[in-house]
């Protein structure tokens, strides 16, 4: 039998916090390695901390599309059918903005939302473009055991956009990030 959705509700609970502690020990082990001096191992980790951040991300829609006194179940039906993550995010915001300021189908814009809701929209939307998109393509990349050379979506060559991106990323930066999306989803 299928769950309801406060039974759906308690186990994103649950997933979302597994993968927090996830996150928090790989962390631990990351410093660990940094400290030895572990190349191989600070790499690896690294890695590791950009598939479990990507999956807390995920676990963090699941969970926001069965808040208590949230979406309905066509909402929900609205923002699961999209084709990305990402475009799942975008939804999830937009319907809950026309949700929370009654505003059913107009533009959410100067002449529908009070600036500092359309300014929070707005950095909100920037969130999900700018910081969430990336670590969810980078979660992708390497979900797909593309560690060493990233393909491109088609799977036809190489990625160097994406080999330049996950070379970027360190200790730090992932650290930043995870706190980032951290404080911005919550």
């Amino acid at each position: 039998m299928a769950l309801s959705a406060p039974g759906l509700y308690k186990a994103h609970v649950l997933n979302l916090q597994a993968v927090h502690d996830g996150i928090v020990h790989t962390e631990r082990e990351l410093r660990a390695a940094l400290a030895r001096e572990d190349k191989p191992s600070t790499d690896t980790l690294i890695k590791i901390l950009l598939l479990l951040t990507g999956a807390w991300a995920e676990c963090r829609l699941k969970k926001l599309l069965y808040e208590p006194s949230g979406f309905d179940d066509s909402a929900r039906k609205k923002i699961s059918d999209k084709r990305s993550q990402i475009e799942s995010w975008q939804s999830s915001l937009e319907l809950g903005y026309r949700k929370r300021y009654g505003v059913p189908k107009a533009n959410l814009s100067e002449h529908t939302l009070k600036p500092t809701a359309l300014m929070r929209y707005g950095a909100l939307a920037d969130v999900i473009k700018n910081d969430l998109a990336p670590i969810i393509e980078m979660r992708n990349t390497l979900a797909h055991g593309q560690w060493s050379r990233p393909l491109n979506s088609e799977e036809t060559d190489i990625s160097n956009s994406m080999i330049a991106a996950l070379k970027k990323e360190n200790a730090l930066s992932v650290r930043f990030n995870c706190r980032c999306l951290k404080h911005s989803l919550c």
